[in-house]
């Protein structure tokens, strides 16, 4: 990438001077460009009349590697810089289709170098974004990253994608907010009074239900039950099944199967 001239002392470099420098460069398999003729005719007449003389001549293009392509999540952005209370602050983020979720920067392909003997010094083109995108979740021509689908943003080191159901490992509190979610919730634990649920399917809830609103598109299965102390509502779009309901009120659209018994509820049952 780099051709350095020496002048050994004495030597004068007047025209038959260059001249025998440009043979000896050609000699070097220097490729004779105008930069090198150039730098050849900058030479003083009497750069070495005392000492060696030493200076570079050619220098190479370095050559530039492709850059690999990448994907930036704006999504969590969005979310960050969002004002919302701490009930419904979620570690969970619900998707509808169409949301904008980041940016695909594309891979390039690198431009090569030359050395100064002329020989081509071949790029690495950039590699493919390491993120697997599934079918769920589509990049635009512009390198827009959309979902295509409702549900949960769920990534990995390795892949995203878009779920339908969304499973909480313990309670709806504080440390999950309030839930809002396209598709089937499972909780595990209970809902703690005062937070509210919205699944567009069907509902799971292992561990009580408090004082809470509840909705569902799909089916309400309340394992433990629900003790909503007049303040809880329900509102089911299919069969909502329980162990037992306290201070309830709401609708629900198919049948109601209680386990055990229902005490001070107030409920539109449009099914048996």
């Amino acid at each position: 990438m780099l051709a350095t001239l020496t002048i050994p002392a004495g030597f004068v470099v007047d025209d038959a001077g260059r001249e025998a420098l440009t043979t000896i460069a050609r000699q070097a398999g220097v490729v004779l460009n105008s930069s090198v003729v150039e730098a050849l005719n900058a030479i003083p007449v009497n750069a070495a009349a005392e000492r060696d003389w030493s200076g570079t001549v050619a220098l190479g293009r370095q050559v530039i590697h492709g850059r690999r392509a990448s994907l930036e999540w704006t999504i969590d952005d969005e979310r960050t810089n969002e004002v919302v209370s701490y009930y419904d602050r979620s570690p969970y983020v619900s998707i509808t289709p169409g949301t904008v979720l980041g940016r695909m920067t594309s891979a390039t392909p690198g431009t090569d170098g030359v050395d100064v003997r002329g020989q081509i010094i071949a790029a690495r083109p950039g590699a493919v974004c390491p993120i697997l995108l599934r079918d769920s979740i589509e990049t635009r021509p512009d390198g827009t990253v959309v979902a295509k689908a409702g549900g949960l943003l769920l990534r990995s080191a390795a892949e995203a994608w878009i779920g339908n159901v969304l499973e909480i490992p313990g309670s709806v509190d504080f440390s999950t907010g309030n839930i809002d979610f396209d598709g089937d919730v499972v909780i595990e634990g209970g809902v703690q009074d005062g937070f509210s649920v919205r699944a567009t399917g069907n509902l799971l809830v292992d561990g009580q239900v408090g004082a809470s609103n509840v909705r569902c598109g799909g089916d309400l299965v309340a394992r433990y039950g629900a003790a909503g102390a007049m303040a809880g509502e329900v509102n089911v779009g299919g069969m909502l099944a329980a162990r037992y309901l306290e201070g309830v009120r709401g609708v629900v659209g198919g049948d109601l199967c209680i386990e055990r018994d229902i005490v001070d509820c107030e409920l539109d049952v449009e099914g048996g």
